[in-house]
């Protein structure tokens, strides 16, 4: 708009419009000088003269004015002229400075060199709004790239957030069923803790019975050692009351012999001797029937002797078989206590185990706790993550939009520049 309407007031045809209008204006103000003459009564026509005299004046001064303000408007319209072409070169200057006591050309050479400031100040803003376009451009270009990258991270977290979530939903299956298995272990501990007492009670009376057992079973054998003494001083008996039959038989026999003599001699006595054969026949009887009974009595002896020595001889086979049990029963006695000594180690492990497994139930509930509110979180992150990048994807929008605004800040800034540089050369 400035520069036409420059161009306009600095066209010729305008200076000579200008001085025209100011030679009308002398013209005009003498037809209303001659009107007013004209319009002067006859009585004071003497100052008739004195007017046309100024009149004449008037029209000779108007049209050198006239002249002189059409040269000087012509030379300031030149320089106003060139201004508007953006041609800075040094004529005008010349033309202007012969203008220096006017003070229209002095505000107009103020003027220029005012939008000279204003042209010089606007190139320089215009090279910074152009490299700071271009920077700005480029830092919004990689800023493009990076956002985009970041969206693409976060697109892929936020999937990787969801097959977290998958997964943590897996682990927290898996986490109940170990959870039910722990407390399965729990209470099948508990459970063999109780039958293991059960069987440390039953091993403990085992322990005890056989206790009795081996005692009982040293009791028989002291008893079968006694009885085998006893036996053995029944043989040594039943051995000197052989010899006392022995003894008794040979008296018995000698007895028998002497009676056989004294009824021989009571047959050579006669009648005198026949009361003596009569003694003599009771004692050989009384003898045979000693004899008979020691040996019956001897025989007797002998049965009990060999019986008395099978008894002490299966006595010594029994007590060795009571040795033998005995030797048994201890060693059995010696893996109860061994047995009742695993069982308690086993009871005490199995109370550890007992306790683990507790705690283990306990610390999986905090897990599968901890594994929820991750779960949770993971969720919300994932949401969180799939709204960031909807935000990235308006900012990546935006930042479209922006460089687009830069890009043509851009133009604006060159084609600043190609007229700037006009104005210059």
């Amino acid at each position: 708009m400035i520069g036409t309407f420059l161009l306009y007031i600095g066209s010729d045809k305008m200076s000579s419009k200008i001085g025209i209008k100011i030679v009308g204006l002398i013209i005009l103000s003498n037809i209303f000088l001659v009107g007013a003459v004209l319009s002067i009564p006859t009585d004071s026509l003497m100052f008739l003269p004195a007017l046309i005299l100024i009149g004449a004046v008037s029209l000779v001064l108007g049209t050198l004015l006239g002249s002189h303000i059409e040269r000087n408007f012509a030379k300031i319209i030149t320089s106003v002229k060139e201004l508007s072409k953006f041609d800075n070169n040094t004529n005008n200057k010349y033309e202007l400075d012969a203008l220096q006591r006017d003070d229209l050309a002095s505000y107009i050479k103020q003027f220029i060199k005012n939008f000279k400031n204003i042209i010089e100040k606007v190139n320089q803003a215009g090279e910074m709004i152009f490299y700071s376009s271009e920077e700005l451009s480029n830092s919004i270009e990689a800023s493009h790239l990076s956002i985009a990258s970041i969206s693409y991270s976060i697109s892929k977290i936020a999937d990787g957030m969801e097959g977290n979530a998958a997964a943590v939903q897996e682990t927290t299956a898996s986490i109940e069923e170990v959870s039910s298995s722990a407390e399965s272990v729990a209470q099948s501990s508990h459970d063999v803790v109780e039958d293991s007492i059960n069987a440390e009670k039953f091993a403990e009376k085992g322990s005890e019975a056989i206790q009795q057992v081996i005692k009982s079973i040293d009791e028989v054998a002291k008893s079968s050692v006694d009885v085998a003494n006893t036996i053995s001083q029944l043989a040594v008996s039943s051995s000197k009351v052989g010899e006392i039959l022995n003894i008794i038989t040979g008296i018995s026999s000698q007895t028998n012999l002497l009676a056989l003599n004294a009824a021989i001699e009571a047959a050579r006595a006669g009648e005198h001797g026949s009361g003596f054969a009569v003694v003599a026949d009771e004692i050989r009887s009384l003898a045979e029937q000693s004899t008979k009974s020691a040996r019956e009595i001897s025989e007797l002896v002998k049965g009990i002797e060999i019986r008395t020595s099978q008894v002490v001889e299966t006595v010594g086979v029994q007590e060795k078989r009571i040795n033998s049990t005995v030797e048994k029963a201890q060693l059995i006695d010696i893996s109860i206590k061994d047995i009742l000594k695993s069982i308690r180690n086993v009871v005490i492990k199995i109370n550890a185990i007992a306790s683990a497994s507790k705690e283990q139930v306990l610390a999986i509930d905090q897990v599968t706790k901890s594994i929820d509110s991750i779960s949770r979180v993971t969720d919300v992150s994932a949401k969180n993550a799939y709204d960031i990048s909807d935000s990235i994807k308006v900012q990546v929008t935006t930042l479209d939009e922006i460089s687009y605004a830069i890009k043509e800040i851009i133009n604006l800034s060159k084609s600043l520049d190609v007229k700037i540089g006009n104005f210059n050369n």
